[in-house]
């Protein structure tokens, strides 16, 4: 049985996060909106299980399928030992 490409998965799900936020702008960086949104120059903020959800119907896959795949390829940070990508934050925006 051949070992599963994840690094092919992830670059198919990037593309079709483009494609999907060319289509749909608010996927990503409106908050209250988006199932995601960027906090820095490296990391985005994802709300789950909206994000894999979201993303799973654009490349057409499963939504665990999604986060086996970036978890993976070290596209989602995830808390040790169990590899879990949801992390409880508490996130504010100043006013």
């Amino acid at each position: 049985m051949p070992l599963k490409d994840y690094t092919e998965i992830g670059e198919r799900l990037q593309q079709v996060l483009g494609k999907g936020f060319a289509e749909e702008p608010w996927i990503l960086n409106m908050p209250g909106k988006s199932v995601a949104c960027k906090i820095d120059q490296y990391y985005y903020v994802a709300v789950m299980p909206a994000f894999v959800e979201q993303l799973g119907r654009l490349g057409g896959m499963f939504p665990d399928q999604v986060t086996e795949a970036l978890v993976k390829t070290g596209n989602f940070i995830t808390k040790a030992p169990d590899r879990n990508p949801l992390l409880p934050l508490t996130v504010s925006w100043g006013g």
